[in-house]
């Protein structure tokens, strides 16, 4: 008799394939312990879970404890370990008429397949050399030529080639495409608007309640700022050396023109603004010696185009633009890129984006708001470092219903990017997303 799972089992003569104490089949890969009395093989656990061994008829068994007595055996000793023997194995104990164990079937391919799979091998290989032997060499490859704006006119995301970095957002996140990439790929994941390049395109700047900065390839995103209720960061832009960072802050009653050092410290007021005014849109010159910035009059509803040194000591006007738009300078920084949304009654100028003189004269309509489908406003545009290209975004009149966090329906216009040449030739339409930003080659 053995004591198992709370009740008391019968053993016969143990079978040198079955352990005595779970009485389950001893298994290939079992690592195992014989009792050194009678030589019982028996699972390592169960051997330890029963403190000896579990053969009733073995001379070393305690009787008291196999009885259900009290207590437990003190000291003990599990036997070395070791592997099922091929005997032990129930897989193998097949019978010959003669009593004794029947070979095992021998496995894997018989032994006749090897040099034939060989030859063939060798056959297939030799014919294969033979003929990259005698095929005339093919011409080393030339350069790639340079990556072309595709034509099609309906993309549904800007997934356009691009020659040099590039960034927007789309859906309250960042996307990027490095040079020569097919598509963008998604740089934030818990959100971000407004991105920006560092001169070097190493580093890339966004807002995500408040300001941040991270490597071009991802790593090392972290917070510079942080909103609060008494603040809100915008339109972070790097100084061509990558120095310094400008932004505007808006505190509710008023937004400042802010400076700060690239790491986020010793931030402070370029140009504070009084109440109800705001300051929009910074654009740094080539040279960055020259701040373009648009300082808004909520109370008027008009704004003012400025150029303003990095100290703030110096504002000059440039042109007045009845709306909060925002300008850039042109990649040789000898004129400006704008949109206006709002005309005079006269109808001496009309709806679109415009470029002009740094001083705002000639200014020039380089794509009409007719030329650009559904479009009700303008917006963000941005030149390429090499001038080939402006980027600007077209908010469509179609509202689109958005979901706010607070779970409330708010009417939002679908965004689309177009790209079209400095002269307002060959307009296309990159895809959905707004806030282009456009970097060097690197």
């Amino acid at each position: 008799m053995c004591y198992h799972s709370g009740v008391f089992v019968r053993l016969e003569q143990p079978d040198d394939t079955i352990c005595p104490f779970c009485e389950e089949p001893l298994e290939r890969d079992a690592l195992l312990v014989d009792c050194p009395a009678c030589g019982a093989a028996h699972h390592t656990g169960c051997w330890q879970d029963n403190r000896g061994c579990a053969n009733p008829n073995c001379a070393g068994q305690d009787q008291q404890w196999m009885n259900g007595s009290p207590g437990k055996k003190k000291n003990l000793i599990t036997p070395p370990q070791r592997s099922m023997k091929p005997e032990e194995d129930p897989a193998a104990r097949l019978t010959t008429p003669g009593g004794r164990v029947a070979p095992p079937e021998p496995e894997g391919p018989p032994p006749w397949l090897t040099p034939v799979l060989i030859g063939v091998v060798c056959f297939v290989f030799g014919f294969i050399t033979a003929n990259l032997t005698h095929r005339a060499p093919e011409a080393a490859p030339t350069s790639a030529p340079a990556a072309q704006l595709p034509t099609e006119t309906e993309p549904t995301s800007a997934s356009a080639i691009v020659t040099q970095m590039f960034a927007f957002e789309k859906s309250g996140q960042v996307y990027l495409q490095h040079p020569n990439d097919t598509a963008p790929v998604q740089f934030t994941q818990k959100g971000g608007g407004s991105p920006t390049f560092s001169g070097d395109c190493g580093k890339v700047l966004y807002v995500c309640k408040g300001v941040w900065s991270a490597n071009a390839d991802g790593t090392n995103a972290h917070p510079l700022t942080n909103d609060n209720d008494k603040q809100i960061d915008r339109d972070p832009i790097f100084s061509p050396d990558g120095l310094q960072i400008v932004f505007t802050r808006d505190s509710g009653k008023s937004g400042d023109l802010m400076g700060m050092k690239s790491d986020g410290n010793s931030a402070a007021a370029i140009v504070k603004a009084k109440d109800d005014e705001w300051w929009l849109g910074p654009s740094f010159s080539a040279d960055g010696k020259l701040i373009l910035a648009t300082l808004w009059d909520k109370t008027a509803k008009t704004g003012q185009l400025y150029m303003v040194t990095p100290d703030g000591k110096t504002l000059t006007k440039v042109l007045a633009l009845p709306e909060m738009a925002r300008a850039v300078f042109t990649a040789d920084g000898k004129g400006i890129v704008y949109c206006r949304n709002t005309v005079p009654a006269d109808g001496s100028l009309k709806a679109g984006l415009y470029t002009a003189n740094l001083d705002g004269t000639a200014e020039r309509c380089l794509v009409p708001m007719t030329a650009v489908d559904s479009a009700g406003t303008l917006d963000a545009p941005a030149c390429s470092a090499d001038g080939k290209l402006l980027a600007f975004t077209a908010y469509l009149n179609t509202a689109a219903p958005n979901t706010t966090a607070d779970g409330a329906k708010n009417p939002q216009s679908p965004s689309v990017i177009y790209t079209v040449n400095p002269d307002g030739s060959d307009l296309k339409k990159l895809g959905d997303g707004k806030c282009p930003a456009w970097g060097k080659t690197r």
